[in-house]
């Protein structure tokens, strides 16, 4: 495996931990920071469309796209095995539709 492909797999792992962590913990902001938000008589997706939607959106960007990242660096890290190419392209799938 060349040095540039480890690289690219080493920037996907760490991109994959932050896109596990760093989305949740923007969005239970977002539910603190929104006054009107209430876990029992609201739906998540409320504060898409709220005074703190700037942060709740990016949030789902930001997290879809370091998810692909990942992606891509599982497929390089993982080879071309069919089965893991199916998982690996569910989960481009996934990041998109989160992004």
């Amino acid at each position: 495996m060349s040095a540039k492909v480890q690289k690219l797999i080493r920037i996907a792992g760490i991109s994959g931990i932050i896109a596990s962590t760093l989305p949740l913990i923007v969005i239970f902001a977002s539910t603190v920071l929104e006054k009107s938000f209430s876990w029992s008589k609201n739906a998540l997706s409320n504060i898409g469309v709220s005074q703190t939607a700037w942060l709740f959106n990016s949030a789902l960007i930001i997290g879809g796209l370091l998810n692909l990242l990942f992606a891509f660096g599982l497929r390089n890290y993982l080879g071309k095995k069919r089965l893991l190419k199916v998982g690996v392209s569910l989960l481009i799938v996934s990041s998109i539709s989160l992004a």
